[in-house]
């Protein structure tokens, strides 16, 4: 198995990731006021910092290190798949519930999408690949 692609699929997710959850490190004021969202006290703040902060680091580290370890390959696909599947159903019970979303979500909406059709497909794709391989390494012995 050629382990390239589904390693550059995990690397993909994780620029995403890391990248948005810097943002929300380095300025959450100005992430989150483009929603609309306005962080009053500590409380929001520390939010932000861990949920969009941290824990987008954190799941893009994760990804990283599914990549690198190609034994966790798939591990790193069924995550990403669950995690981007969540975010594009989330957001899009926003705005199916509240209607009127500003342009920022729907571009998150797209990105969301992407994510949750390529992350599965490419899961898929994998475990296709690897159920392949195990038949033909059988009927090789």
């Amino acid at each position: 198995m050629k382990p390239l692609k589904y390693q550059l699929i995990l690397m993909l997710n994780t620029l995403s990731l890391i990248g948005f959850g810097l943002a929300f490190f380095v300025n959450p004021h100005a992430m989150t006021g483009q929603f609309g969202i306005t962080l009053s006290g500590t409380d929001a703040i520390a939010d932000v910092y861990a949920v969009y902060g941290g824990f987008e680091i954190g799941m893009g580290l994760f990804l990283v290190w599914c990549a690198w370890k190609v034994r966790a390959l798939e591990a790193g696909l069924v995550a990403a798949s669950f995690c981007l599947c969540g975010f594009f159903a989330g957001r899009l019970m926003g705005v199916i519930s509240q209607g009127h979303p500003t342009e920022s979500t729907y571009k998150l909406l797209a990105t969301d999408a992407l994510g949750a059709i390529l992350n599965p497909a490419f899961l898929m794709l994998y475990l296709r690949e690897k159920k392949t391989q195990g038949t033909s390494n059988a009927a090789a012995s």
